[in-house]
């Protein structure tokens, strides 16, 4: 194979792979845009992707349509490439007689495969939904406007292959919750989601957010020793505590009295 060749489905398999990636992270976002409010919806990338939850079946199928046409695209085009990037290096050698070269193009396509276009992207869409549906459902929009009628006869068979089973299509997540929030979780995905629209700086963010594990410390973590308190006393000199304060940065010092050390002001 040419080196102008190999080069070329090498790009191909980059290309496919983002192809792929993009897929992914988009279909696991659009399955939790309505576990936010839509209130939260508010610029014209998210208002599309809470339209388009209203047909969200249709917008999978999208996905897996073009996840298993670039998954299968990138076996037949990178992996030759990579089978001869790799033949070089094993010739002469009794590797390249077992075809070596092919087993390790097949193995690392297919470990970048699951690292790249299947772990990643997933981690990235269920993290950080709101982000990827408000960049990423326009595209997905006209992918789907454009494969439409293939669109609608895997969507149908789809359905039609639950409906032997007795399963319906519902649309149960077009139903937003109002209930009162029933366990940690959505407590830290709703406080997160309100933090991430406010004007607090990211270290006040983190405070807030971990008063939800502070149950989860016991009191030995968090008390300190009489004996390694550092305090301030009344009657010494303001020398003598901006000293204090010099040796020991702390941002909060105890002022007490002389005696005994335990009246503090």
């Amino acid at each position: 194979m040419e080196p102008l060749e190999i080069g070329l489905r090498i790009l191909g398999g980059i290309i496919l792979i983002g192809v792929n990636a993009y897929f992914v992270a988009i279909e696991f976002a659009l399955t939790r845009v309505r576990q936010y409010p839509e209130s939260e919806f508010n610029t014209p990338g998210l208002e599309l992707a809470w339209e388009m939850t209203n047909d969200l079946e249709f917008y999978l199928t999208t996905c897996q349509v073009w996840i298993s046409g670039t998954s299968i695209a990138l076996g037949i085009i990178a992996e030759p490439g990579l089978a001869a990037l790799f033949e070089p290096l094993l010739e002469n050698t009794t590797l390249a007689s077992v075809g070596a070269g092919s087993l390790l193009g097949f193995l690392l396509i297919n470990l970048i495969h699951l690292t790249h276009d299947e772990q990643t992207p997933t981690y990235l869409g269920v993290e950080r939904s709101k982000q990827v549906a408000r960049y990423g459902a326009r595209p997905l929009y006209w992918f789907a406007k454009i494969l439409a009628p293939a669109i609608w006869v895997g969507d149908s068979v789809a359905k039609g292959t639950l409906g032997l089973f007795g399963i319906k299509m519902t649309q149960a997540w077009t139903e937003t919750e109002k209930e009162a929030i029933e366990t940690r979780a959505d407590l830290r995905t709703r406080l997160g989601s309100v933090l991430e629209d406010g004007d607090l700086p990211a270290d006040r963010r983190e405070e807030i957010m971990n008063t939800l594990t502070i149950g989860e410390q016991s009191v030995g973590e968090i008390m300190i020793p009489p004996e390694d308190i550092v305090s301030l006393s009344t009657e010494d000199d303001p020398e003598s505590n901006f000293e204090k304060l010099e040796q020991h940065p702390h941002t909060r010092y105890p002022l007490v009295t002389p005696t005994p050390r335990s009246n503090c002001i």
